[in-house]
């Protein structure tokens, strides 16, 4: 569910997604439920996130080494606010082939963009760079720590699954999940240009 990278999970939007006693990812059916009250994070599980551009297909984003914590509040009025830290890195390969036949300059050219990018002030991360690997440029962003506040809407989208709005975007965020108890297990998320593949496991206050 991390609403940092859609400004966090399972594949097709059919199933909610769980973390086991060992760390993996495994798959728990989605079930929906009461969403209303405030949920920590317990466990992440990121593994991928695809971008939906028409104009390279084939880029993807790796988040096995970039995980969340803190919490999320889900209101009676529909509203919700999450207050969530990221913590270690994601990596984004760009193909050769949708940057120039020049890879090594262009490839120079994002990571002296991507440097100069998590400078700004309020950037999520504290570091990135890019490196020629093999026919593909290979991108990675340390996280810096720092927590971010992020609220909006949210509303059902059919049975099991929810649509969040944020405030601050007009793009709404698509994810199945289960409430099983005290337990949340938030799945897939998508949206209209991306989406993201792993698990957050949550625990109600």
């Amino acid at each position: 569910m991390s609403l940092l990278l859609l400004t966090a999970c399972g594949g097709n939007g059919t199933g909610a997604a769980g973390v086991d006693g060992g760390g993996t990812c495994r798959t728990v059916a989605a079930c929906g439920g009461d969403l209303r009250g405030t949920w920590k994070v317990t466990a992440s599980c990121l593994e991928a996130y695809s971008l939906d551009r028409s104009s390279c297909p084939q880029e993807t984003l790796g988040a096995r080494g970039f995980g969340e914590t803190g919490s999320y509040l889900f209101k009676d009025d529909m509203s919700y606010a999450a207050n969530v830290t990221a913590s270690g890195s994601f990596t984004v390969a760009v193909p050769g082939a949708c940057v120039t036949s020049d890879l090594t300059t262009t490839c120079g050219s994002l990571d002296s963009f991507y440097k100069s990018f998590v400078q700004q002030a309020g950037s999520l991360f504290e570091s990135a760079g890019c490196v020629v690997s093999g026919s593909d440029c290979d991108c990675t962003f340390m996280a810096s720590g720092q927590a971010v506040t992020t609220t909006g809407t949210y509303a059902p989208s059919g049975a099991t699954a929810v649509a969040l709005t944020p405030a601050t975007a007009t793009t709404v965020q698509t994810s199945s999940y289960c409430v099983e108890e005290t337990t949340l297990y938030w799945g897939s998320i998508s949206s209209a240009s991306s989406s993201m593949v792993g698990a957050l496991v949550l625990t109600k206050q």
